[in-house]
């Protein structure tokens, strides 16, 4: 066990240069816009439609650890770059929201009592188990969180336009939400840092301008100040929100741009490779366990517009070529008995029927 994780340690460590991520949410936009930047050195995936009322158990390496099993009540989409139920980020049908960003400093709990869970299936957990981020605000210490080895934090939004971040600060569960946050933004410096960064700066209480470098902390204050400007009388608040990924997510590892317009459940993306914008109506997907099987579409689509009726079934060999992607540059030395674990988790996962 140590042997792989000192394996995924050098893979996150090679990749990790450029894990500059940015997250930010529009709340007094009426669709109550969420956008996301996915900086980092591979663009491939697959977006997953996740069924509700499904059986799952935390997949976990660790001999050890306390496990944790639970039915999910609601369904989701999810972008996938480490296998299906491992997401980076995606919207369940109540329309909760969630994204991952890299965060160098996290410290995550020692060993205790509670139940286990990876730093990407903790994502997909709370989309499976709740409709709102104050529910996830408060089980946020429900869990331990027990990483294959990424060091990152989380923003969670919802169709109020409540926003909840999520992070691990000195070994301790450290949360804010709604009003205790001067704005929903997250890139990759602990939300406090970022704030006492913000408050430097015009608009925001200090004298300093906007900054425009690519830095973790100017791309906070950017995003903010461009959510902080929209207006919905004067811009068209998909393109707006894409504006804004423009400015904070232009770099030649910049691979995929998303905005979700939560209250309504419509998911908007783009990729580096097909920049056309392609949507997901989720309000029209079959989100049964017993109803189609799983679907998935691949990331990097040609179609653009609404891409519904291009999701196809979910196959192991397509769950195999995305993990093996994601590990190409030490796969080779990871034991195959554990990418094998990894790529046929999906089929421990089992439907309830009853939806």
């Amino acid at each position: 066990m140590r042997r792989f994780s000192f394996l995924m340690g050098m893979y996150w460590l090679w990749a990790g240069t450029a894990g500059a991520c940015t997250t930010a949410a529009i709340p007094q936009s009426l669709n109550k816009l969420m956008l996301k930047s996915y900086d980092w050195t591979q663009g491939h995936g697959m977006i997953v439609v996740n069924k509700r009322n499904v059986a799952k158990k935390a997949l976990n390496f660790y001999p050890r650890a306390h496990k944790l099993a639970w039915t999910s009540k609601y369904g989701s989409v999810t972008f996938n770059q480490h296998g299906r139920e491992f997401p980076l980020g995606g919207m369940n049908e109540k329309g909760l929201t969630l994204e991952v960003m890299w965060l160098d400093s996290s410290q995550y709990p020692d060993a205790d009592s509670r139940p286990t869970i990876n730093e990407l299936q903790w994502i997909q957990y709370q989309l499976d188990n709740y409709e709102s981020a104050k529910e996830v605000y408060e089980h946020r210490e429900d869990l331990r969180v027990q990483p294959i080895y990424a060091k990152v934090h989380y923003l969670a939004c919802d169709p109020t336009g409540t926003c909840a971040t999520f992070e691990y600060v000195d070994k301790q569960m450290v949360a804010k939400i709604g009003e205790e946050m001067d704005v929903q933004s997250l890139t990759n410096d602990t939300y406090n840092d970022s704030v006492g960064f913000l408050k430097k700066h015009q608009g925001f209480g200090g004298d300093k301008p906007i900054p425009q470098s690519d830095a973790s902390l100017d791309r906070f204050v950017r995003a903010s100040a461009l959510a902080k400007a929209f207006d919905e009388n004067t811009h068209k608040p998909v393109e707006y929100a894409f504006e804004i990924l423009n400015s904070v997510g232009a770099t030649e590892y910049s691979k995929f741009h998303i905005v979700y317009e939560i209250k309504t459940r419509q998911i908007n993306f783009r990729t580096r490779e097909y920049f056309r914008v392609k949507s997901v109506d989720t309000d029209k997907l079959d989100f049964r366990c017993d109803g189609t099987k799983t679907q998935m579409l691949d990331m990097e689509t040609k179609v653009e517009g609404l891409v519904n009726d291009s999701f196809v079934a979910y196959t192991v060999d397509a769950n195999k070529a995305v993990i093996e992607k994601s590990l190409e540059h030490v796969g080779a030395l990871i034991p195959p008995a554990i990418v094998n674990a990894w790529i046929r988790y999906p089929e421990t996962t089992v439907c309830q029927q009853n939806n």
